[in-house]
């Protein structure tokens, strides 16, 4: 073959690529894109994406969102809902429903303010039931200079993105005891007489109930076939208990036995005893729960899309860590901050 016919050659060459690839002298294919192509929000609220489609006749797409979860309209607006997890929104054109492009939503698993009253401004009451030879020597005194230190903390401080505006406070008022009687040895027994326990003490030591005032009780023993290691409740001094007369929350932490306190550090930052950490962890843990969900069960305040409080989220060993708390340092729970999206102290 001569140089003049290869030459011809490789010119047809170029021209059939061009009309097959359809970028020489014809136009663009058409292509889709989403905007933007990530985006992170939190549960019950909406985030807005947008469908840019070229070289089409039509310029509409579906709007889909995979797994199902979050709810999409077919403008692009997608609503959270109770839905934590990882999506995919993805738009597909109208003309051609080959051509789609796709985006990623993160929904954290952040708490949901369900509108239930907080304790922006609280005070703190302990009463320690049963025999005090139980307790753990260093645990009254821990947990009173624990308590008193709270109010201005940088780690009461966190609660704060839940209080709705009003600066959180939290004061310890003082100490009671009852060592006449015990706790019942049943955790079902526990959780129905706590609420008559402490009020048969208030009502012998002249103190009135308080709506807003947070109730810790000690229990000198851990109760049998516990599914718990602490809670809180709403309790009352009536014969019915309604969330806006007599209604208050009450904590329960009792005395751990020594299966509970198997790979708990011990030392508790400050050279506690194992007992007195593991029930000042539980205390921070109940308390500030009780501030920012005090009526849990009779009305919401703040939960996660599983219904787990503040502290729930972070109940990992690796979640401990060491608070600052006026001279002293404590082995408290991380607390979760929707602002962060993760544990803080």
């Amino acid at each position: 073959m001569n140089a003049r016919c290869n030459a011809c050659l490789i010119a047809a060459a170029v021209v059939a690529c061009g009309r097959d690839s359809g970028t020489v002298g014809g136009p663009p294919p058409p292509s889709i894109t989403v905007e933007p192509s990530s985006a992170a929000i939190g549960p019950m609220e909406w985030v807005t994406f947008r469908a840019n489609v070229s070289a089409s006749s039509s310029k509409g797409v579906h709007w889909s969102v995979h797994p199902d979860g979050p709810v999409i309209d077919q403008d692009g607006r997608v609503f959270a809902h109770r839905a934590p997890g990882a999506y995919v929104i993805t738009a597909t054109s109208d003309a051609d429903p080959v051509l789609s492009a796709a985006a990623r939503l993160v929904v954290y698993d952040d708490l949901i303010d369900g509108g239930g009253r907080v304790l922006a401004d609280s005070q703190i009451y302990t009463l320690w039931w049963g025999d005090p030879t139980a307790f753990p020597s260093d645990a009254k005194g821990a947990v009173e200079h624990m308590l008193s230190t709270l109010n201005g903390s940088d780690y009461l401080g966190i609660v704060a993105e839940y209080t709705r505006g009003v600066t959180p406070t939290a004061a310890f008022v003082r100490s009671m005891s009852d060592t006449g009687s015990t706790p019942p040895s049943e955790a079902s027994q526990v959780e129905s007489s706590v609420s008559t326990e402490l009020c048969s003490v208030l009502d012998r030591q002249n103190v009135t109930p308080d709506p807003n005032s947070i109730y810790v009780i000690y229990g000198a023993s851990f109760p049998a076939h516990s599914p718990w290691t602490g809670f809180h409740i709403v309790g009352g001094c009536s014969k019915v208990v309604t969330p806006y007369v007599v209604s208050f929350p009450i904590v329960y932490i009792p005395v751990p036995d020594p299966a509970h306190l198997l790979g708990f550090p011990v030392g508790g930052c400050n050279g506690l005893s194992a007992a007195t950490a593991w029930m000042m962890n539980v205390t921070a843990h109940e308390v500030m729960e009780s501030i920012t969900d005090p009526f849990v069960g009779v009305e919401i305040a703040w939960q996660t899309a599983a219904y787990l409080e503040l502290a729930d989220k972070c109940v990992r060993l690796s979640d401990l860590a060491c608070v600052r708390l006026g001279n002293q340092s404590y082995l408290l729970p991380g607390l979760y901050s929707n602002a962060l999206h993760a544990c803080a102290h």
